[in-house]
């Protein structure tokens, strides 16, 4: 009577514990979620080449800071405009202290746009200085000491763009860019 409790009690902790079917049922699921995220990652996240491809057609929808599509040309067909010297103070709240940012700005455009350009700049000379100044202090101070300054160079070249209605503006120069922790 001992022997067959003693066989009942291993049979109902056989029956209890899992088998190695259903592990192997969850490595074979898991194997498929991940194939398929896998795949799913393969076919939708796009490229290096597609995303440069992208940007540079890209057109502002004017929601966001975006790339504008910049006109056809050769570099020696570009000319380089003054667009004012700035000096700002920009509040580091992290760290409770603020940098002080100097810097003349000079825009890339196609020569053949330099009337339109001058026109356009004059009109709207105040709008552009405040967006300059607004983009320069909601950046990160990071972004203040990147090399080439790439982000906020976009920045301004889609605001600018954005503010005349045309995409005239190729891109800005920053000259005597002086950024200090004050």
């Amino acid at each position: 009577m001992e022997e067959t409790e003693e066989i009942q009690e291993v049979a109902e902790v056989q029956e209890n514990r899992p088998g190695i079917l259903s592990k192997l049922n969850v490595v074979i699921f898991l194997i498929v979620v991940l194939t398929g995220e896998a795949l799913i990652a393969y076919y939708f996240v796009p490229t290096a080449d597609e995303v440069a491809m992208a940007q540079s057609s890209f057109v502002s929808n004017g929601d966001e800071d975006e790339i504008l599509a910049e006109p056809d040309g050769s570099d020696e067909e570009l000319k380089e405009i003054d667009m004012e010297k700035f000096s700002l103070a920009v509040p580091n709240v992290t760290s409770g202290t603020s940098w002080r940012v100097d810097f003349h700005l000079w825009g890339i455009i196609h020569q053949d746009y330099d009337a339109e350009f001058r026109t356009l700049f004059e009109r709207h000379k105040h709008r552009i200085r405040d967006q300059i100044r607004a983009i320069i202090l909601r950046s990160e101070t990071a972004d203040l000491a990147e090399a080439g300054l790439g982000l906020i160079k976009r920045k301004i070249s889609a605001r600018v763009n954005r503010t005349f209605g045309k995409s005239l503006l190729r891109g800005v120069v920053f000259s005597e860019f002086f950024p200090y922790e004050q």
